[in-house]
């Protein structure tokens, strides 16, 4: 699901005190998954997400998010991207995210605007908390309170995965292993099967093949 989709929905209002975000990420899984993992908490909600800071312009012009979440990797230089989601919604607090975030790239990319950096390897329990921290503006009397452990199993499961390892996830679906997974990631095969491990743990699977097939039923992957 796309920001078009997402746009094209109408969204039941949370209350007053909702968040908006708006995502820009070139990964679909991790579009898909914060959306679900925001749209289950009572004091967010997720206006949609786009693959580039361009592609972010019509469904961003005219509104104003909370917050935007954009991925360092989606522009080069990542504080262009930065600046150019700011002249759109200069009221916007941005969050940027990176995969090895340096003190020099949190300097620049506050610089231009970001109120945070957070690393790709943040679960998504961590950036739903890094929204609320951040969002929430400084006229605000109260800072909304997150939703209870939610019952459905596919939420649960998101808050505790990581944009490293939704993408994995979406490799393991492709039919690709560990091997192929380093391949893809350019990463070494120690750490591909690092993260497959994890999420065999955070599935509660004993295969590669349980994994895909729990996601895959859960809407987390498509087949």
């Amino acid at each position: 699901m796309d920001a078009e989709d997402w746009g094209s929905t109408t969204q039941p209002p949370k209350g007053g005190s909702s968040l908006t975000v708006f995502l820009i990420d070139a990964q679909r899984s991790f579009g898909e998954a914060l959306g679900l993992a925001i749209e289950a908490e009572r004091d967010l909600q997720f206006l949609g997400w786009a693959e580039t800071p361009q592609a972010s312009r019509q469904h961003l012009e005219g509104r104003r998010p909370s917050v935007v979440i954009m991925d360092e990797g989606v522009a080069k230089p990542a504080t262009q991207g930065i600046s150019f989601i700011r002249s759109i919604c200069p009221d916007a607090k941005i969050v940027a995210l990176s995969a090895n975030p340096t003190l020099s790239d949190r300097l620049e990319a506050e610089a231009v605007g970001a109120i945070a950096v957070l690393s790709k390897h943040a679960s998504v329990a961590e950036i739903l908390a890094t929204i609320r921290k951040f969002g929430v503006g400084e006229t605000s009397l109260t800072v909304p309170s997150p939703s209870p452990e939610p019952g459905d199993e596919a939420v649960r499961i998101v808050r505790q995965l990581t944009p490293r390892e939704l993408q994995v996830l979406e490799l393991l679906g492709t039919g690709l292993d560990p091997r192929g997974i380093a391949k893809e990631l350019q990463i070494t095969i120690s750490t591909a099967r690092d993260y497959v491990q994890r999420l065999l743990t955070k599935f509660g699977a004993h295969t590669q093949l349980e994994v895909v097939i729990k996601a895959s039923r859960l809407g987390l992957i498509s087949l």
